[in-house]
């Protein structure tokens, strides 16, 4: 019932788990192909996928390999990348000047005020929407954090997608906005 204009696949890193990417991907090619815009697989380039996943990536004409660029630690992205351009796969380098170590979630003493000029400054809150099992999060730190047990459930911050009151999308549109 949902139309995506553009899906990230990110992790930690997606292709420390092949055999479910390579699932995830079959399943957005054969059955939720007209639902999707664009996807994106958003790696540091630590690891070179098997020649099955590569299979996976080249058959998605509407994929692209995303490759943040944080130089030493992206070990394995000159290799990746080279792969990329010899099997046509659509890829893009993004030269990150440093990764980001969001840390551990931690309870801070601040003043409301604070913690809402935070929020409302958060890099990932305006651009990481996160479906994680079945539900839509704000950020992705956000559904982390609750599902590790980190903050408390709060049915009103998240929206079940599963939810049968979504069946049409204008219901879902609306909820989410």
């Amino acid at each position: 019932a949902v139309r995506v204009n553009q899906l990230k696949i990110l992790g930690g890193e997606p292709f420390v788990c092949q055999k479910q990417l390579i699932r995830l991907l079959e399943y957005l090619r054969e059955e939720a192909d007209q639902r999707i815009g664009e996807i994106d697989i958003i790696t540091n380039g630590t690891i070179v996928p098997s020649d099955e996943c590569i299979m996976a990536l080249k058959e998605n004409p509407k994929l692209k390999v995303v490759f943040s660029n944080y130089g030493e630690q992206s070990n394995k992205l000159s290799e990746f990348a080279d792969i990329c351009k010899r099997e046509h796969i659509t890829y893009e380098v993004i030269e990150d000047k440093f990764w980001w170590d969001f840390g551990k979630p931690v309870l801070r003493d601040e003043k409301k005020g604070k913690t809402q000029h935070r929020y409302d400054g958060c890099y990932s809150r305006r651009l990481c929407t996160t479906l994680y099992r079945g539900r839509l999060y704000v950020c992705p730190r956000q559904a982390h954090a609750l599902n590790l047990g980190f903050i408390p459930d709060c049915d009103d911050e998240t929206v079940n997608i599963m939810n049968p009151e979504f069946a049409e999308s204008e219901a879902l549109y609306d909820a989410v906005y």
